[in-house]
């Protein structure tokens, strides 16, 4: 060891020792002071030693609770689908959710009803999917897009069980003539500025409050004293959010809304739209052609909503409240070329007859009604499990 009490340069430091330490003699005594610090460590090695057995055990029972009541709502689940099936007593099963697939056709197949009772799928998210969307023992899984049919493919569903018809929304609003016209003075909108209809879902989620003001502020022009644009706001259920944007004041004519169920018509009044990445809205917004900027997602299965419109060349995605409305400035006055291409491409990839020939496709596999005589007067009742 050199003068100083370091290592020397030339050779690494011995394990357990860090470079400013010195190492103990070997023939030196252990002071009184030093074994009290060594029972001390030894102590709180053992008090971590109980607290990890005590985390450890927690967790344990955490999971053993949620394998129990795992096991009761699935119990629960299956009779309740036994007690539909035996009272419906259905032609088709039809699902329209990715936790309704293994249980019922398990007990199709229980009770030998496959294939006398066809069952469809019909997934209602544009990209990601969850697994148990998909099931091997489908009649037909329509898919929305391209994407969703290729993981399909890759879940083990064979091509001739895999249809891809788009999206289905309501009759009302596929089929709906619309005249922008009409439907501006029908709603009360200035019949010549240029409108974008900003939404935050059925609930009035996201960045609404702060977007519909930077959107009040970017489509004033404060050179002309005079509004570019205006602005269309659905605010779902959230009454707290429409109450405090109908209080504030505004340069240019803002249109604040609750709960609506005509939105054929909004949207068909509006000529872009901001909105979260939710499966239905943007199909909807695409049968109308609107020019899109998604600026949210529920983390999960709307996440590949967002890729699904950028990159087919339907809108784009910013979180950014004040740059989105920025953007919808730039389309309603320098950029309108731009404007016009989103919405062609909005045109192209829009699919207003998947519900239709959804149905068409149904009808056209439904059999002769099935017997359901084998299924017992007992499992129509709740099934009773003491675990």
């Amino acid at each position: 060891m050199s003068g100083s009490g370091r290592w020397p340069s030339t050779a690494p430091p011995r394990a357990g020792f860090t470079e400013c330490t010195s190492p103990p003699s070997p023939t030196s005594t252990p002071s009184t002071h030093s074994i009290a610090r060594r029972l001390a460590v030894d102590s709180t090695a053992t008090m971590h030693d109980q607290t990890v057995l005590v985390v450890v055990v927690v967790v344990v029972v955490v999971v053993v609770i949620c394998f129990v009541t795992g096991i009761r709502n699935c119990c629960s689940c299956f009779s309740e689908v036994v007690a539909g099936i035996m009272k419906y007593k259905p032609d088709v099963i039809i699902s329209v959710h990715p936790l309704m697939q293994h249980i019922p056709l398990w007990v199709l197949k229980w009770q030998s009803l496959q294939p006398k009772v066809p069952f469809f799928t019909v997934i209602t998210d544009l990209n990601t999917c969850h697994p148990t969307w998909f099931h091997h023992g489908v009649t037909r899984c329509y898919c929305p897009s391209a994407e969703v049919a290729k993981r399909a493919l890759t879940r083990g569903l064979d091509p001739s069980q895999i249809r891809v018809y788009g999206l289905p929304i309501r009759p009302s609003f596929c089929r709906a003539v619309l005249d922008k016209d009409e439907l501006r003075k029908e709603l009360g909108l200035h019949p010549e500025l240029p409108a974008v209809l900003l939404m935050g879902g059925g609930e009035g989620m996201g960045p609404v409050e702060e977007t519909a003001k930077a959107l009040g502020h970017e489509l004033y022009d404060h050179r002309r004293r005079r509004p570019a644009g205006q602005v269309v706001v659905i605010c779902g259920r959230n009454q707290a959010l429409r109450s405090t944007l109908l209080s504030l004041p505004w340069k240019v004519p803002v249109k604040v809304m609750g709960f609506e169920k005509q939105m054929e018509k909004w949207m068909g009044s509006c000529d872009c739209i901001i909105t979260k990445a939710g499966p239905g809205t943007i199909a909807e917004a695409l049968i109308r052609g609107l020019p899109i900027i998604l600026n949210d997602f529920i983390p999960g299965q709307e996440v590949g909503n967002v890729p699904y419109v950028v990159d087919n060349g339907a809108g784009m995605f910013c979180q950014d409240p004040r740059e989105a409305a920025r953007q919808v400035a730039r389309w309603f006055t320098t950029e309108t070329d731009e404007l016009t291409r989103y919405s062609g491409n909005a045109l192209k990839l829009a699919q207003p007859e998947a519900v239709f020939d959804i149905v068409r496709d149904i009808h056209k596999l439904q059999p002769q009604p099935a017997a359901l005589t084998r299924i017992p007067y007992s499992l129509t009742s709740p099934f009773s499990y003491h675990i």
